[in-house]
């Protein structure tokens, strides 16, 4: 066999592979997920969120698969979860991203959906939400003034403030026991 011959059929291999990806293709919009692998459904797992905090935004994309304009009538979430809207159409082979977001309002672990209805054949879309709600906690006490230097027999107020975990603060002042170090030269009065 000739070169030009090994071209030619290499050639008409690749466009037979083309032809056959082509014929493939879904003709109703799927969600598919852009941040991780693909897989219909599409499933986004947010990492764990301390509960009554919003995540950073995962997102999902909408793709009109039809050589029609795919009218949008909603997109919703079940769950603590939020999503963007889409424009109300779509243009064959157009996108729209749809941005997701996580909000606990209870520890553990926790599934929700994300639903567009629109005009396609297989409507409506739905991806698996997941995430886990952890729960607030205490991660440190800050007591001020941090390093007090006060005269002999001179009293001293300090305040303990609690710093927890979904960024809040407490006054604890009055829920701490104190205790003196070196009880030689402080006291501790309530």
């Amino acid at each position: 066999m000739d070169v030009a011959a090994k071209a030619a059929q290499e050639e008409a291999r690749k466009k037979a592979e083309e032809r056959k990806k082509k014929s493939e293709k879904p003709t109703d919009p799927v969600l598919s997920a852009v941040s991780s692998q693909p897989a219909p459904p599409a499933t986004l797992q947010f990492s764990s969120q301390v509960v009554g905090t919003t995540s950073k935004p995962q997102t999902v994309s909408l793709t009109n698969n039809q050589s029609t304009t795919l009218n949008v009538t909603s997109v919703s979430t079940v769950g603590p979860f939020a999503a963007s809207a889409c424009p109300t159409s779509i243009a064959p082979n157009g996108t729209c991203a749809i941005s997701v977001t996580f909000t606990p309002s209870a520890a553990g672990k926790i599934s929700g959906t994300l639903t567009v209805v629109d005009s396609a054949g297989g409507s409506p879309q739905t991806a698996t939400l997941q995430g886990t709600g952890t729960a607030i906690q205490l991660t440190s006490i800050t007591v001020t003034p941090a390093n007090p230097s006060t005269p002999s027999g001179t009293p001293q107020q300090f305040t303990a403030t609690g710093n927890y975990n979904n960024g809040t603060t407490a006054d604890l002042t009055h829920t701490v026991s104190w205790a003196s170090s070196v009880p030689s030269v402080a006291t501790i009065n309530s």
